[in-house]
């Protein structure tokens, strides 16, 4: 096999039920100088022995399976990086798929702009595969945008005005991650924003990702693995806040998608308590609290009247106010 320019990295979890469609929008590529590196998290399924089926067809790809499940996407994702042999990385999850000429798409315009990162639209679909909602970056913004990676990165905070997925030169990768411990479920999303941080050009393609939003998917699962979220922002506050300075927008910025995630998962934990195990309780609630006791107050954009009721009264109270605006809201 030649020496591949693009290394495909896939992790897996009990996807029997779409990786084939994942695999398969891989050998579709009309770019064909690419290797596929699929990491098995221990799936109970047939995961597995299909991804095994493709590999011995085929030996641009190679199937890695890990003996015990890893709890977080991060673990195999690295495992599969440090196995590839291309200069740039991919990374596609398994329920998900790519069009026809996204390769191709995202090398040309690498090789055109010398960027260290080039970033496809996102298309969320559901479990059939038939679009939902607005892609990202939406349709009316210019595919023709340079950004720094600083600039990158704060259209990520707050909401997602572009995404963070694409290919990215495995050298940069390697200088940031390169025997970093896992230390978060999440730390995909403190990953991406870590990597845009640190890249010199970010720049787009019209090419399209297909992110398929299923029940499965660890986005929409209620237990710890959802609250993780707020160790990310804590890490991420803490971060833009020595690399532009606490008195920054910036930081500001981040200060607020902060406690926008406080209130969104504070209300999502008071809805489902009784769904939620037991034993994964006590960890939601220490994160929540966590969050609530540690966030810098002084920099929350609403009135100190709101700050002084919601932040004064203690834990209790703020759970309390935070549902009943929403049930308010709601009515």
């Amino acid at each position: 096999m030649r020496h591949p320019l693009i290394s495909i990295v896939m992790t897996a979890f009990n996807a029997g039920k779409y990786i084939r469609e994942s695999i398969n929008s891989v050998l579709n590529q009309s770019f064909d100088n690419w290797e596929l590196i699929i990491v098995d998290d221990a799936s109970t399924d047939n995961t597995y022995y299909i991804a095994r089926e493709y590999a011995e067809k085929d030996d641009r790809i190679t199937l890695f399976r890990l003996s015990e499940n890893s709890g977080t996407v991060q673990i195999p994702r690295n495992k599969a990086i440090s196995l590839a042999k291309g200069n740039w990385i991919l990374g596609l999850d398994s329920d998900d798929y790519i069009e026809e000429r996204d390769l191709e798409k995202l090398y040309n315009r690498a090789v055109t702009t010398n960027a260290e990162i080039v970033l496809h639209r996102i298309v969320s679909v559901n479990e059939n595969g038939t679009p939902i909602g607005d892609s990202i970056p939406s349709h009316d913004f210019s595919m023709d945008t340079v950004l720094t990676g600083k600039e990158a990165c704060m259209k990520t905070i707050g909401r997602w005005e572009i995404n963070g997925n694409g290919i990215f030169r495995k050298e940069l990768y390697q200088k940031l991650f390169d025997n970093r411990e896992v230390t978060t479920v999440n730390s995909d999303e403190y990953d991406t924003r870590f990597l845009l941080l640190h890249a010199s050009k970010v720049v787009f393609s019209d090419s399209e990702y297909y992110y398929r939003q299923n029940s499965n998917s660890i986005t929409r699962c209620i237990s710890y693995k959802r609250f993780d979220v707020l160790t990310v922002d804590h890490d991420l506050e803490l971060l833009i806040g020595e690399m532009y300075g606490t008195n920054s927008q910036e930081y500001l910025r981040m200060v607020n998608q902060r406690f926008n995630n406080l209130i969104a998962l504070t209300r999502l934990y008071k809805q489902n308590e009784k769904k939620i195990p037991m034993e994964h309780r006590e960890r939601i609630v220490e994160l929540l609290k966590c969050s609530y006791y540690e966030i810098d107050k002084k920099k929350i954009c609403p009135t100190s009247f709101i700050k002084k009721i919601l932040f004064d009264s203690g834990w209790k109270i703020f759970c309390f106010i935070v549902m009943a605006y929403f049930k308010i809201r709601k009515a």
